[in-house]
């Protein structure tokens, strides 16, 4: 058994904004991040967003036993996983996976060694008020982009529909995990419809990036996606973040229990 003080952990075997949270959140604590091993492959492409390289992080892929005083765990997958494989003293869950996180309340189960967060803002059944944010601190500022002379390009995202996903009308499959996504195109079409999404990235990247963002709408109900088109991406750094549950930043609430 591998004994290691504290890491983020994501046991995912595919890439989705998790790989890329996971990585943030590893840098902004400055602990080390435990990964699936299929994850391997997809490493050299996520870190294209940001001024570091593989070498800045302190990456561990996974096939042992591990114990851990703390464990962060940011998604559903890893969770339903992480007793085969790993132990530890405390866990800080970011439950808000799905919509089975507005009804089921885990601070009345009997996990004493579980500690939830999450956006009670969009009604997540967590102990501490702590959405999802993103490391921009570690993001490139300017991505070389180049220069686009024609009009602008729409990327379209129908959360409802995958396969919708276009750029000007062209289907485009996975594109959001394609190199240089961002200089693709110029404006995102957001369309929301019979999905709830939890801690959208894509409407706070666009921010950052200075990209325009028409937000369509069709469901009655608040999600992440919302509020995220709302507010300033400044809102959703990590570096930034206060929660009104502790008065404290993710780093010291997270250090401090």
């Amino acid at each position: 058994m591998i004994k290691i003080e504290q890491a983020v952990i994501n046991l995912q075997k595919f890439i989705s904004g998790i790989l890329f949270y996971s990585l943030e959140y590893s840098k902004y604590l400055n602990i080390p991040i435990i990964l699936n091993n299929d994850l391997r492959k997809f490493i050299p492409r996520a870190l294209e967003k940001y001024n570091l390289s593989e070498n800045d992080f302190n990456i561990i892929y996974y096939n042992d036993l591990f114990f851990l005083q703390k464990a962060l765990i940011l998604d559903i997958c890893t969770f339903k996983y992480i007793n085969k494989k790993f132990i530890a003293k405390k866990y800080f869950y970011n439950y808000g996976n799905d919509i089975n996180s507005l009804k089921i309340d885990y601070s009345k189960k009997k996990f004493k060694n579980i500690i939830t967060f999450g956006d009670k803002e969009i009604g997540c059944k967590v102990q501490y008020h702590y959405p999802l944010c993103l490391n921009f601190k570690i993001f490139k500022k300017d991505l070389n982009c180049p220069k686009n002379n024609k009009k602008d390009r729409i990327f379209i995202e129908n959360k409802s529909d995958i396969n919708s996903v276009t750029i000007n009308g062209v289907k485009q499959g996975l594109i959001r995990n394609r190199k240089n996504f961002f200089c693709s195109f110029d404006i995102l079409r957001y369309q929301k419809e019979n999905i709830w999404e939890r801690a959208n990235r894509l409407i706070p990247e666009c921010k950052f990036y200075n990209k325009k963002i028409q937000y369509i709408n069709k469901d009655t109900y608040i999600d992440s996606s919302n509020l995220r088109f709302e507010r300033d991406w400044k809102d959703y750094d990590v570096n930034n973040f206060i929660s009104f549950d502790t008065n404290k930043n993710f780093k010291d609430f997270y250090e401090e229990l």
